[in-house]
């Protein structure tokens, strides 16, 4: 099993799961508010929230990692992590009467080393309801944090870190545009490779 990386004060990292067996996590329009909501009460003190996106069988997420001056900060959000999958899939098992684990195991974070990689990351997330054919436009999706973003209105997301990291909102626009429209290689493997990880397809 490969070890997973450290989580680190100031750090960003992508998270991201899917269902096990690749079914879904998600069954109404409530359940992707209540897993912000979770999301939210279990670890808004010690990871910031940049930008998502739910999709009925998966999620992913950018987080960048608080400074609370604590040196178990890594075991404390991996901890808090599980209780939040943990209590989502209690949920949600109750609801659709359903036994066993909702998720696959164990979730998957990528630690973002550079900021090239840390802007693939975004528009991967943002792009990924287009990727799978969820939605043909990455402007419209419900439940990715692209709208919320652009609007300038969220509960969950830290949204002016968000827009610093490109610059301001105008430049957040274009460079999503720009980004799609040229298809830029916004895969894991690309993401991948701007951290060093791989050296060739």
């Amino acid at each position: 099993m490969v070890k997973m990386p450290p989580f680190i004060t100031n750090q960003y990292y992508h998270i991201y799961n899917r269902g096990n067996n690749k079914e879904p996590i998600f069954f109404r329009e409530s359940n992707y508010i209540f897993f912000l909501n979770k999301f939210k009460y279990y670890l808004s003190g010690n990871l910031t929230l940049l930008c998502f996106c739910l999709l009925p069988n998966h999620f992913h997420l950018l987080v960048k990692v608080k400074d609370r001056g604590s040196d178990d900060i890594s075991v404390k959000i991996s901890n808090l992590l599980r209780r939040f999958f943990i209590s989502y899939s209690q949920a949600i098992n109750k609801q659709e009467e359903r036994v066993g684990s909702l998720f696959q195991k164990p979730f998957k974070r990528k630690i973002i080393r550079n900021e090239e990689q840390l802007l693939l990351t975004v528009y991967y997330i943002h792009f990924n309801s287009v990727k799978h054919g969820i939605d043909e436009s990455y402007t419209d999706y419900k439940w990715s944090s692209y709208p919320s973003i652009v609007n300038q209105v969220g509960q969950f997301l830290n949204i002016e870190n968000c827009i610093r990291m490109f610059g301001g909102i105008e430049t957040f626009i274009d460079m999503h545009r720009d980004a799609f429209i040229n298809k830029k290689e916004i895969r894991m493997d690309a993401i991948a490779r701007s951290d060093g990880i791989l050296n060739k397809k």
